[in-house]
């Protein structure tokens, strides 16, 4: 009989436990923002060796995205012997406690789009040289209890003037 007492006593225990993860309040379960986040990268008028593309954040379904977001571009050489980063924060919303400060702002299915130019980004590594190189965008978000907290864009081939 205490056996079962102990096992119906466990078994309360775990489903309060799962039923607290379904709801939204809790942020003690970890977002999977992958499930609802996309990043797309494209050319700009169809050109796709051009160094000017735009970047799409979209949000697929009715949920409120509020977070302190980076992009993170990945240039690669197109024989994959170099490869450059740049780091820019995504603001769309002013924090008015401190205007200094911004968040990632996608409400209920909410598009964000940025229009970029690599010659433009301040990248880190050795030098750019004029040429065509494949480019991927990433979306981090500031979740350190999420394991989806980075999401990743298609390829494209941009071209470095």
């Amino acid at each position: 009989m205490k056996r079962i007492n102990l096992l119906l006593c466990c078994l309360t225990i775990i489903a309060g436990a799962i039923s607290s993860c379904d709801k939204a309040s809790d942020n003690s379960c970890p977002e999977m923002y992958g499930e609802y986040l996309t990043v797309n990268i494209s050319p700009i008028n169809d050109c796709v060796e051009d160094s000017i593309f735009k970047i799409e954040i979209v949000n697929s379904q009715n949920k409120v995205f509020e977070k302190d977001c980076n992009l993170i571009f990945s240039l690669r050489d197109m024989t994959a012997t170099e490869s450059y980063s740049s780091i820019e924060d995504v603001i769309n919303k002013k924090i008015p406690e401190d205007p200094g400060l911004g968040v990632l702002n996608l409400q209920n299915g909410g598009i964000f789009t940025i229009v970029s130019n690599i010659n433009q980004l301040a990248w880190q590594g050795k030098k750019i040289y004029s040429g065509d190189y494949y480019l991927q965008v990433a979306l981090f978000i500031d979740d350190p209890v999420s394991p989806d907290n980075t999401i990743f864009s298609n390829r494209i081939v941009v071209k470095k003037n």
